[in-house]
């Protein structure tokens, strides 16, 4: 009879083991998973943001370039006055 009981724990803990392993893999999956949405995600806000800042720094040239105009007419028109 004891011997039973130490079968029955024994195939206790073979499935309690067997078990934790399917949960450990199916954790490990999922987090492979998220870790891949997590990438993707991170790649689409890097390209996203690095186009903002080529925005930008068009921008920046412009507005200076009208800025450069505007000096340019303003010593244009001061030397017409002198």
């Amino acid at each position: 009879m004891a011997e039973s009981y130490t079968d029955k724990a024994k195939e206790a803990a073979h499935n309690a083991a067997e078990k934790a392993k399917e949960v450990g893999s199916a954790v490990s999956d999922k987090a492979c998973e998220i870790g891949q949405d997590v990438k993707e995600k991170a790649t689409e806000l890097g390209q996203a943001a690095g186009e903002k800042a080529q925005d930008a720094k068009d921008w920046v040239k412009e507005k200076a370039h009208q800025g450069g105009e505007k000096l340019e007419e303003a010593g244009e028109a001061v030397q017409r006055k002198s």
